[in-house]
């Protein structure tokens, strides 16, 4: 266009080309503003109800519950947000146990209940749901856009194209043309980008989810807000209804869920916890296998991950593909399982039966990669949890025994023990002391946990424990615990400090709500209590703490009106009939196990399970109950505990998504390392698998302080965390075992070898923690350390380290940690010093120091702490580096600068606080690892500088002391652990100025504090020991005059024995036995005993021989040196005993047995345990040597005493109630033994839990019992039980998993299974070789039992060789006489016969038959089996047998009864083969 006057005349009103272009636009923006005006004004008058699915109304959803019983406000998105403090108010105020709210303004002993139209009950607390804003950043793949509609706005993409494509039309025309006509620009419009994804929410509004409706509403408000899809409907469902849910909208009204529009993506999510009952149906199953046949379809699971395996949805980790094309919200039935875990799915290669639909944890990262993938956008694969809808058939499973109807507190407290997480039950037994209010439940999850936790809260609510009581009044709803449980739960977890702590709780919360709690606060003070005053609610009050109130021990003080409340509340507690006791369980809740890859639920779960051990007794930790500090200290203590408990984000505290395992606290004062922290990262997100860094550097340099402040920083990136302590072989075992139990692996308290596999091998697998971060600290070499390293994963290791064998090239990567950056080092300085220290002091001061963080700490605590002039400080500095110098010239590697600045600190320390340098010296001596607060607690009367004797003597002055160490920042004092700990620079620093006769005082000092630690019982001192076994090597304890120190040694020598820790027993063992003979002589008491330790460890490595060698030798000596009854000569006689047996010389054993025996019959008389404990022995090596009768006599006769001194429920009588059953079956009385052994299981599995080493050894046994009886698919079950559990829990290759193997191969062959059977005894009895020799009497057991299956398979010969070689072996090391001699005779006349040669079989028959007779007496099985195959052979010669094979008939239902399969099948004439079973040693 042109500009002039005249040509605008002529050809329009003046406008250019981008006026026009303006002018357009604008029209069309009008236009479609007022036509989607009039559309919205229609749709308001004649189509009210699309209101609820444009996706903006999340009001009150429609319960499930009756009208006025609504717990909590349902569906309402600001439901579990704190609320401001309001008055008093009746409605404001807790609910009584019946469902009345007293009057705030009522005299006592007067209630009202709750108005028709008035307030709800009060609610229980709802969570906030965290990690808002990266929630609405996950959702960002659902962000797509598409034309829609009529073109109304310009395009100016299009525009622009379209112009340009005009230009170069221009092109062709003449000059004049172009000068005449121009270029026009007309605007191309196009329609309104709208959002092209639909979202339906169907959400859970079941019973179980009473703790999970807070996060669900605020999930759902925040889809709605984040303007990601164009339209969010929300529909309701009762999860507690079998069959398709009833979708309702949140006006109550009933909806469908509807299909895909025409245009765009429709996504389907459901919020759950998954714990309905309708997850189990199948109808419902195939509705939402319907529903993910329409569109994508995924639940989103609000519980913890580890609690899914205990509900109704089972799932399996898959990763999961799309078949081609990719498309855009595609329906879940087109998933393919591309891989999963294959010890989780029984066919790898089976398609899915079912629709797959993944399940997510509530986590951003979870729901982005699945809306990723939905959408495809740049993820074709999704590795997440899968379940198959509807679910595979589960196995038949056998009947429940606790599901007879009847409620068993006590059993049913114990499952929950088992199954549940030790948050759980901790939480469980607090809630156990007071009523369930929902204020006060709230107030407890804040004491015990420092949160809410719904996820706890949901396990002890709903598994079992808890009911929901009818209306009381009004449809009030009431929840309290089932009869017996509150018992039952103090006795197994409550400490009486605890509860007391939970009743004050109670008290004070609800002072106002009834005057029982006044009186209640008063008993707690010790005040003294008028007459109570009852009112109606306070019998339901009393009711609900009774079994707390009496656990208290506040009956003896307060019986009168304790009695009084207890009497009008029901003597023997409160029963609510509202609730049938006996009611039958609800498919709804949490279980035990599931069956994984399906929507069934099973016992036959192979996953790992938790510890089952109280959370409270596991080693190295403390009742979640047993102390309550404040919310600043639960976000920075250390220790085992989830986190949860520690606050809400990651910024102040532990994220809600981790759980940390022993982590220090963070440093606040952490300074600088930006460069290496950032370096470190890169480093770790190098590879996609696991990557292990090395942090390198000198002593004090902050390796530790920089691995603690990256986990802090980056927390929130990993889900398990764990900080291993690694100067020391037991510290990484005793690491990793509490890691075991976090784990929840079945080889919890296991060999430490054995948890060591496990734990890497979950760590490989993922499972419950895909992200996790391990850091070794401290750590030795490379090859110390090798073993425990994972392999593979998708972890980081973090290893901090001196040693340089870290840094090799070719190794792991690493980064060298030097000193500090000057910046740095003034930063740090200012920080810790004093407040007047100007940056030119500070200055001087790094200079001095070297810029080495842990000196530059000690100076600016010390400067704080001292107030002492920095000129002054660094004229001191100067004398002191001199005097250090000449003191540490022979170590060129420790820096003078250190040594000065702690010894600045400590010359005024020695004019301050004597006791307190004298301490520090004591603990120098020590190893750098924690010293137990404890080991104090005995130091009175030790020999020592008399300040420090004082100190010692004096609590109060030994906590000055302590203080004054930590406050002068020369020690780490650990409040929570009890522990103190100093570094290894400070350990030299404080070592450097004293004398040579100093050094051998405070070394003698702390000799003497070891010497007192009293580890005499080695069942329960396990933690002790590991806590102490570092301070035995680094004090070099054995050398010591002290005979109470070495006794100490020679215990921590049998502590290790007794863990199954057979090397560090070993290198223990013999260090101190060299020391004790070269300074002690080897004939002293001392070596001696050590020697017996070393024999112990030489025979749990494998190495037979020299440990009965060196066994012998000692045991000869001690007899000649000492008197018999000296302890040295006791336990190396029982040693000795046990070596004997283990090289397979059991006649040897029971005449050394039997010597004992008599010995000390004679010296302490036939009721002392010593005596007791020798005719054990001698009773078990009978058995051993084939005097079955002899045995059993014995047995007897050492179980009545053992029940009359120990009582009928030790270990000792139990261990001898099972030998006495085994004597029993071996002397033919097989179904006397089996009742006996019947009743042993049942005891030692309530005592002991099902899951001990014992009580699986008779199971075990058991299952021999049960097959020689008949009852095969019994004895395969029992067999097939302790098989799976020693293998998983001690591994493949203890004696316990082979011995069990061995019954269970023969359990297989009796069912039939001859192929398993076969294979299995093969590889166990190559495992024995290897462990005991070909020559031993267990490995021809061994072949004796898989000849039988070779025979059964047909395969004669071979059976045959193995038989002729046993028989021989036999022959030679137990004598022909043996039982075990005269079966495989037996075994072998079977070979003869199935090869042809008859008469030989006959032969060998006659001869089996003869000694049988004699040895074991006419009617004994194997006699009788002797007998039957005789008389096949004379048949097959052609011999009328048949009036004997009627009377051996008679015999056999006599002696086996007339339904056993031997007494069945005497009639078709088939010969028997007589299995081994040797006691195990």
């Amino acid at each position: 266009m042109t500009g002039d006057a005249e040509g605008s005349t002529r050809r329009g009103p003046g406008l250019t080309a981008t006026d026009l272009a303006d002018a357009i636009h604008l029209a069309a923006l009008w236009d479609a503003s007022a036509r989607r005006a009039r559309r919205a004004h229609r749709l308001g008058e004649g189509r009210e109800e699309l209101v609820a699915d444009t996706g903006h109304d999340f009001g009150p959803a429609p319960s499930p519950w009756p009208p006025g019983t609504v717990p909590e406000q349902v569906g309402n998105p600001g439901a579990g947000r704190p609320r401001e403090p309001a008055p008093a108010t009746g409605a404001d105020r807790p609910a009584a146990p019946d469902g009345r709210v007293p009057t705030p303004d009522a005299p006592s002993g007067r209630e009202q209940a709750p108005s028709e139209e008035g307030a709800e009950s009060p609610g229980f607390v709802q969570p906030v749901l965290e990690r808002r804003q990266e929630f609405v950043a996950a959702l960002s793949p659902f962000n797509l856009k598409a034309p829609r509609g009529e073109p109304d706005r310009v395009d100016p993409e299009g525009t622009a194209r379209a112009y340009a494509r005009a230009l170069l039309d221009s092109l062709h025309w003449t000059d004049g043309e172009r000068a005449s006509a121009g270029v026009p620009v007309v605007p191309v419009l196009r329609a309104r980008d709208e959002r092209a994804v639909d979202l339906t929410l169907l959400l859970d509004e079941g019973v179980t989810m009473l703790f999970q409706r807070g996060p669900a509403g605020e999930f759902a408000g925040l889809l709605r807000d984040s303007g990601v899809f164009r339209t969010v409907r929300a529909l309701h469902f009762d999860s507690e209804r079998a069959g398709p849910p009833e979708l309702r909208d949140a006006n109550g009204r009933g909806r469908g869920l509807g299909g895909r529009r025409a245009t765009g993506a429709h996504v389907t999510l459901i919020l759950t916890d998954g714990l309905g009952g309708a997850w189990r149906d199948r109808e419902f199953q195939e509705w939402v296998a319907g529903a993910a046949g329409e569109g994508a379809l995924a639940i989103l699971h609000l519980l913890s991950p580890r609690l899914w395996r205990r509900g109704a949805i089972a799932t399996v980790p898959a990763e999961l593909g799309t078949s081609w094309p990719a498309a855009a919200g595609a329906p879940n039935t087109r998933y393919v399982r591309e891989r999963t875990l294959a010890d989780l799915v029984a066919d790898e290669d089976e398609p899915a039966a079912g629709t797959l639909v993944p399940v997510l944890p509530l986590k951003p990262s979870a729901l982005h990669d699945w809306a990723s993938f939905v959408m495809a956008r740049g993820r074709a694969r999704l590795w997440t949890q899968t379940a198959e809808f509807p679910g595979r058939p589960g196995p038949v499973l056998a009947p429940d025994p606790g599901a007879d109807g009847e409620f068993d507190p006590d059993r049913e407290v114990g499952r929950f023990q088992r199954a549940a997480t030790p948050e759980a039950f901790d939480l469980a037994v607090a809630l156990a002391a007071v009523p369930l209010d929902p204020g006060l439940v709230e107030a407890v999850c804040e004491d015990v946990m420092g949160r809410a936790s719904p996820s706890e809260l949901t396990e002890v609510f709903f598994s079992g424990l808890v009911r929901m009581g009818d209306a009381a009044e009004r449809g009030a709803v009431r929840w309290d615990f089932r009869d017996g449980v509150r018992k039952a739960l103090l006795a197994r977890g409550g400490r009486v400090s605890d509860i007391r702590r939970m009743l004050g709780l109670a008290a004070e919360r609800l002072l106002r709500v009834d005057p029982w709690f006044g009186d209640l606060a008063r008993m707690l003070r010790g005040e003294h209590v008028v007459s109570p005053t009852n009112t109606g609610a306070s019998r339901s009050w009393v009711r609900s703490m009774l079994p707390a109130v009496e656990s208290a021990a506040l009956v003896r003080r307060y019986s009168a009106p304790i009695r009084e409340y207890a009497e009008a509340a029901g003597r023997n507690g409160y029963r609510d009939h509202s609730v049938p006791e006996n009611w039958p369980p609800s498919s709804s809740g949490l279980g035990l196990t599931k069956v994984p890859g399906s929507a069934q639920t099973s016992k036959s779960d192979n996953r790992k399970t938790r510890n089952t051990a109280p959370f409270s007794d596991r080693s190295g930790e403390k009742p979640l109950m047993s102390t309550n500090p404040s919310i600043g200290d639960r976000m920075n203590d250390s220790g085992d505990i989830h986190s949860g408990r520690a606050g809400r984000s990651s910024t102040s505290g532990r994220p809600l998504s981790a759980v940390w395992v022993q982590v220090p606290r963070k440093n606040s004062a952490f300074t600088g390392r930006e460069e290496l922290l950032s370096a470190l990262r890169a480093q770790l997100l190098t590879g996609q698998r696991q990557v292990i860094t090395a942090l390198n550097g000198m002593s004090g340099v902050g390796k530790t302080e920089l691995a603690k402040e990256y986990l802090h920083r980056y927390a929130s990136e990993y889900d398990l965390i764990v900080w291993i302590p690694s100067a020391h072989g037991n510290q990484l075992r005793e690491s990793f075992s509490v890691l075991a139990s976090r784990l929840r692996l079945d080889s919890v308290g296991a060999g430490s070898g054995h948890v060591v596999e496990d734990v890497l091998a979950a760590l490989h697998q993922g499972g419950l923690f895909q992200r996790w971060l391990l850091v070794y600290d401290n750590a030795q070499a490379r090859a110390e350390l090798e073993q425990y390293l994972p392999v593979g994963g998708e972890g980081h290791v973090i290893i901090t380290s001196r040693d340089n064998s870290w840094t090799v090239a070719g190794g792991d990567a690493f980064l060298s940690v030097r000193e500090f950056e000057r910046k740095e080092s003034i930063e740090l300085l200012k920080r810790r010093g004093p407040a007047t220290l100007t940056d030119d002091e500070a200055d001087a001061l790094a200079r001095e120091l070297g810029d080495l963080p842990l000196a530059l700490n000690q100076a600016a605590v010390w400067l704080h702490e001292s107030g002492m002039a920095t000129e002054e400080y660094l004229r001191q500095f100067a004398d002191k580096s001199e005097e250090m110098l000449a003191l540490l010239r022979p170590d060129g590697t420790y820096p003078v600068a250190v040594a000065a600045a702690w010894n600045v600190s400590l010359d005024r320390l020695a004019m301050t606080n004597p006791a307190a340098l004298q301490l520090l010296q004591l603990c120098s001596f020590m190893a750098t690892a924690p010293i137990p607060r404890t080991l104090f607690n005995h130091a009175r009367g030790i020999e020592g500088p008399a300040e420090l004797r004082t100190a010692l003597e004096d609590p109060a002055k030994l906590g000055m002391a302590i203080r004054d160490i930590g406050r002068n920042s020369l020690a780490h004092i650990d409040h929570q652990r009890n522990t103190i700990s100093l570094h290894r620079l400070v350990q030299r620093a404080v070592q450097a100025p004293m004398d040579e006769a100093e050094r051998e005082e405070m070394r003698h000092c702390a000799h003497q504090l070891l010497g007192r630690s009293d580890l005499q019982d080695v069942t329960n001192d396990s933690s002790r020991f590991t806590d102490l076994l570092p301070h035995v090597w680094a004090s070099e304890a054995w050398d010591c005059a002290d005979p109470w120190v070495r006794a100490v040694v020679v215990q921590m020598c049998r502590i290790a024995l007794l863990r199954q820790e057979f090397e560090d027993a070993r290198r223990l063992g013999d260090t101190a036995w060299a020391w004790w003979k070269q300074h002690l002589g080897e004939e002293h008491p001392s070596t001696l005993g050590m020697a017996v330790q070393v024999a112990v460890a030489m025979r749990g490595q494998g190495h037979l021989a020299e440990a009965l060698e060196l066994g012998e030798t000692t045991l000869a000596t001690l007899r000649e040196q000492q008197n018999p009854e000296d302890p040295e000569t006791l336990e190396a006689e029982i040693e000795h005993i046990r070596s004997l047996r283990f090289v397979g010389r059991f006649r040897d054993s029971l005449a050394a047995a039997a010597d004992a025996y008599h010995r000390r019959v004679r010296l302490f008389g036939e009721d002392d345990p010593h005596t007791l404990l020798t005719a054990h022995f001698r009773a078990f090596n009978l058995l051993l040597s084939g005097d079955p009768a002899a045995s059993a006599e014995q047995y007897r006769d050492t179980l009545t005493r053992l029940e009359i001194v120990f009582g009928p429920d030790h270990g000792r009588t139990l261990g001898t109630n099972n030998g006495y059953a085994e004597a029993l079956m071996e002397r033919g009385l097989y179904r006397e033994a089996e009742a006996i052994q019947t009743n042993q299981v049942e005891r030692v599995t309530s005592l002991l839990g099902e899951d001990d080493p014992g009580v699986l050894s008779n199971v075990r046994t058991l299952a021999v019992m049960r097959r020689r009886i008949g009852r095969h698919r019994e004895a395969f079950a029992l067999s097939e039980q302790a098989w799976q559990r020693f293998r998983i829990k001690q591994g493949a290759d203890s004696n316990d998993t082979m011995y069990a193997a061995l019954v269970h191969s023969m359990s297989l062959s009796a069912v039939d299974q001859h192929d398993e059977a076969l294979e299995l005894a093969q590889t166990t009895g190559e495992r024995y070789v290897k462990l005991l020799g070909d020559q031993h009497p267990y490995v021809g057991a061994a072949n004796i039992n898989q000849a039988i299956i070779l025979r059964r398979l047909g395969r004669v010969a071979e059976a045959r060789e193995l038989d002729e070689g046993a028989l021989a072996l036999f022959r030679e090391r137990i004598g022909g006489h043996h039982p075990s001699a005269l079966s495989c005779l037996v075994n072998l006349a079977n070979d003869h016969f199935l090869t042809g040669d008859v008469a030989g079989a006959r032969e060998l028959d006659e001869e089996a038959l003869a000694a049988c007779t004699r040895e074991l007496g006419a009617r004994h099985p194997l006699t009788l089996l002797a007998r039957r195959n005789l008389l096949v052979d004379r048949r097959a010669q052609g011999e009328d047998v048949d009036p004997e094979f009627i009377e051996v008939e008679d015999m056999y239902r006599e002696a086996m009864g007339a339904d056993h399969p031997a007494t069945l099948s005497i009639r078709k004439s088939v010969r028997g083969d007589a299995d081994i079973y040797l006691a195990q040693m």
